[in-house]
């Protein structure tokens, strides 16, 4: 039976971190890597196995994300064993202060998120891009927003009352960018999501942490 893994991406500006889970309670990662200098010269395709027993190094031209996440979603599928992808879990900068719960990337919910691009224009549009182009091959992939500052929607008393010290328009745009709590250890617990969606959000939570 093959085994399900999910997928964790990260786009940077010019940049493609990413890594491969197992489906489980404890998800363990089997597989990392990276692609550097995209839309830049030199270009270069990095994949390997957790022991580093298999090294996979492509340099070449990457000129956008898009072509970038096309690249990773056929290396994946090439890799040796059996495996299946049910779904990802994606690092995102900005999400929405109304979300409190795990859920899949939606219409709706995508729109909103590039409603948030302003705020950060450099990360925002690969963040998204991982998501349109995983959308256009797998649609029925569950895909699920993994925000950095999902800590936030919870801040201490004294951290929300630092807000009403700032200029209305800096206190504006920090509400807008409460994070989604999709990290968050008790909307986990409370989600009625199915277990690979809270192992995807559980995975990129230690695919970040790995990468700092």
């Amino acid at each position: 039976m093959p085994e399900q893994i999910i997928l964790t991406p990260y786009a940077g500006s010019s940049s493609l971190k990413f890594a491969l889970f197992t489906v489980s309670s404890q998800s363990k990662r089997l597989w990392s890597g990276a692609i550097d200098r995209i839309g830049l010269p030199g270009a270069n395709f990095q994949l390997s196995d957790v022991r580093r027993t298999f090294m996979l190094e492509e340099p070449g031209h990457i000129d956008s994300h898009d072509k970038a996440l096309t690249r990773l979603r056929k290396a994946i599928a090439s890799l040796p064993g059996s495996m299946v992808l049910v779904a990802v879990g994606h690092r995102i900068g900005l999400g929405a202060p109304e979300r409190d719960r795990l859920k899949d990337v939606t219409p709706a919910l995508s729109a909103r998120l590039r409603r948030l691009t302003y705020l950060a224009p450099l990360h925002m549009p690969p963040n998204l891009a991982g998501v349109d182009v995983l959308q256009a091959s797998r649609p029925d992939l569950p895909q699920v927003p993994c925000c950095d500052t999902s800590f936030h929607h919870d801040l201490p008393r004294l951290a929300r009352m630092a807000l009403l010290a700032m200029p209305a328009l800096m206190r504006d745009r920090s509400r807008a960018r409460e994070r989604l709590p999709l990290l968050d250890e008790a909307s986990l617990a409370a989600s009625p999501q199915p277990e690979h969606a809270c192992c995807a959000s559980r995975s990129t939570a230690a695919f970040v942490e790995a990468s700092k």
